[in-house]
Formats: structure tokens, sequence, C-alpha cells
């Protein structure tokens, strides 16, 4: 397809690009409720030649997406799932569409760019964690709580914690602010850490995306190579998969 727009709908934000003859040349986010950003993403898909849509929505939410976007273009939506296997990946699942997608491309795309054992990290409104063997098999992970998720969940859950502190602190806070970002941000590195500890030999290399990805690799200390893209990646490889050569 010589333009194509890229839409990763998460559980916050559709982050959407529009890639003509191989460029990444648009890119925003908008949220389903918003006009304006709406409106912008309904400019951004004039002319395509295709919509493909990663989303980890309710269906009814997706749905609503992919019909709006229908009303506004006349380029196909393609809706991608998680699979059985693509591009050398081998989903673990025993129902593999019920691996999230977003998950699923970012292994995709993690083993274009890197051979070998990985550890893909999506740090976004979830963090999630997972294995993928030198020999392209997806050794399970784990999905946990992001940073905005762990504070808000104190938010609504205590009467007087009302905010925390900007930064990722490790250290004990001496106030109630600092210690609640300092207790996401020990949750976070913590979980990581203790991930690959776990993982044993051979030590996977660490590939990191999703909006808080660098500031967790900077408060773990950890070696990484770090996209900003993953998913969009992922999609150009599921899709590239599904022509014939």
């Amino acid at each position: 397809m010589s333009c194509v727009l890229q839409i990763d709908a998460g559980n916050s934000a559709a982050k959407w690009r529009r890639v003509d003859h191989g460029r990444a040349l648009k890119s925003g986010r908008a949220q389903l409720d918003d006009g304006a950003s709406m409106a912008v993403l309904a400019a951004a898909a004039e002319g395509v030649d295709a919509i493909w849509l990663a989303s980890v929505l309710a269906p009814s939410d997706e749905d609503r997406l992919a019909g709006f976007l229908a009303e506004q273009v006349r380029a196909p939506v393609e809706r991608l799932r998680a699979e059985r296997a693509c591009a050398g990946v081998i989903n673990s699942y025993e129902d593999p569409s019920r691996m999230g997608v977003d998950r699923w491309l970012a292994l995709l795309a993690a083993r274009r760019r890197h051979d070998g054992r990985l550890c893909v990290v999506d740090a976004g409104t979830a963090l999630t964690i997972d294995f993928l063997s030198a020999e392209g098999v997806h050794e399970g992970g784990f999905i946990i709580a992001g940073r905005r998720l762990l504070e808000s969940a104190l938010f609504q859950g205590t009467g007087r914690v009302r905010e925390g502190e900007p930064g990722w602190p490790l250290s004990p806070g001496r106030n109630t602010a600092a210690a609640v970002s300092g207790g996401a941000s020990l949750c976070m590195v913590g979980a990581l850490r203790e991930a690959l500890r776990q993982a044993g030999d051979p030590a996977p290399a660490l590939i990191v995306t999703g909006g808080d990805g660098p500031a967790l690799v900077e408060a773990a200390a950890l070696p990484a190579l770090q996209f900003t893209d993953l998913v969009f990646e992922g999609m150009e490889v599921a899709m590239g998969a599904r022509i014939p050569a």
C-alpha cells in the first residue's frame, strides 16, 4: 500500500500515524469522546489506501471507532489480531486471539529488530513484559498496572492520598506524595528486575517501548534497546507476511 493510516487503539488513547510510501509523515493521539482529536484523525485518514487498526478496546468501542473510520473514507479498515504464528514468531497462548494485539505486534517488531532471546517491555497504561526464545517461541509474560494506574488506585481507594510527585524516585518518601511516587516506581522497577532474574540464562536482550519506557529504563539502570513505535512496526511485519512474495 502506498498510503496507510496505522492506529494503535490502547486503553488510554488511540495513537496513530500516517505512512506515505514508507515514510511516517504525520502522527497524533485521539480520544474517542474528544471531537477535536477525532476530527484530526479523520483528516489524517483522507486519501489513504488502507487503515490498519490494532485495538485492545472493548468490542463496542472498537466497533464504534471502526465505524467512524468507515464513514470518513472509503479505504478498507483492516483489524489486526494476534495469530498462532507470524514471521517466525510462535504464540504460546492456547487461544492466540486472547493475547492483546499490542503485545503480539511488539513481539513481531522486536524479532525483526533483534535476534536471540528477548525480553520485550511495553510501558504504557499497563506494563507488559514478554519473553521470546531465540527460536521465536513466546515463553510467556507478565501484565502489571502501569505507573498512572498504580497511583490512581491509591487516589480512588483512600481518603487522604491525592497525588504523587513527578519523577521516578526509588528512595523512601518523606511525605505522602513522595511515598506514593516512590512506591509506584518501586513496583515497576522491581517487577522488571525480578522478571529478568527469573528469566535465567541465556540472559535476554531487553527491548523497550511505550511512553514510560525511557523513564523506566533509566530508573532501573538496565541496558536496553528503546524504540518509540514498536507496535506500528509490528503492523508492518504482520501485514507484510500476508502479501505473497
